[in-house]
């Protein structure tokens, strides 16, 4: 998108999106001044909380100005920031035609944008969930084997290959830090706390826990997990913020789809050494 050249150039950005959120910090970063619109109270919808407030403290010090409880289906013109040069959707711009000016291009109910992500508008934008689809890469790869599986008629545990679920997928929003996301991540109210190593790990008694764990690459880890008292506990979602917590729930996901459940710790101890992960199961 945009670099400020001379002159600094006025971004407004509709978000609700990860991908708007990373393009607001690439924006701002090359000295654009960014102002983002958000419908919630919130930077996207179903990321886990603490993890979504340090985004926002990393948005403010990029000098992003954040408005929020904008929505989308109501926002006209006068509501962007004066002297906006340009407009960047991170949600299906349809709602925006009558209210923000001209018209613009739509085919088959989307906008068209170019591969510029420019639409017929020249100060309009669009990106992630505004161009259709999902676009995020790990969502891409199991798209094309699911699609591979089904063509070839594989067989999985003995039953066709089930189709995709989306919830299991292992998504990264491409800020930096990157934040990577996967399963059921949840607040709970914790009640204990100890110390494993060099683990800084919260839990509470009831059937949801979750552990917090320090990276070495500066990141953080979050894990939560299901208690079974007759079973083992099963790993239900984790997200966290680095490369290396990146990498410990990319090993989850992989465990999860190869096992076809839920992973327990026993599994991680048998199939994976991921650091964290091994002290993670080792601690609880």
């Amino acid at each position: 998108l945009g670099c400020s050249k001379g002159g600094q150039i006025n971004w407004a950005v509709v978000g609700g999106d990860g991908m708007a959120i990373a393009q607001c910090q690439q924006l701002a970063q090359r000295g654009n001044a960014v102002t983002l619109l958000l419908p919630e109270r919130c930077l996207v919808d179903g990321l886990y909380e603490p993890i979504d407030r340090h985004l926002q403290n990393l948005l403010e010090i990029d000098g992003i100005d954040m408005v929020w409880n904008v929505s989308p289906s109501t926002l006209t013109a006068q509501q962007l920031p004066p002297q906006t040069d340009h407009i960047l959707l991170g949600i299906p711009p349809v709602p925006l035609a009558s209210s923000a000016g001209p018209s613009f291009a739509i085919q088959n109910g989307r906008a068209i944008a170019n591969r510029h992500l420019q639409t017929t508008l020249p100060y309009l934008y669009l990106c992630g969930s505004a161009l259709g689809g999902h676009t995020l890469p790990a969502i891409a790869e199991v798209e094309a084997l699911t699609a591979i599986a089904h063509g070839l008629r594989k067989q999985w545990r003995g039953n066709a290959f089930p189709p995709i679920d989306y919830s299991t997928i292992p998504w990264t929003l491409p800020t930096n830090p990157s934040v990577t996301q996967w399963g059921h991540i949840g607040e709970i109210n914790y009640n204990a706390n100890y110390n494993a190593n060099y683990n800084n790990a919260n839990y509470n008694n009831a059937n949801h826990q979750v552990a917090k764990i320090h990276c070495n690459d500066g990141g953080s880890l979050w894990v939560m997990w299901l208690q079974n008292w007759r079973s083992q506990s099963k790993i239900i979602g984790a997200a966290g913020i680095g490369q290396e917590a990146q990498q410990a729930i990319h090993t989850l996901s992989t465990l999860q789809n190869a096992l076809g459940r839920s992973p327990t710790f026993t599994d991680i101890l048998r199939c994976t050494s991921e650091t964290w992960l091994k002290q993670l199961a080792l601690s609880a």
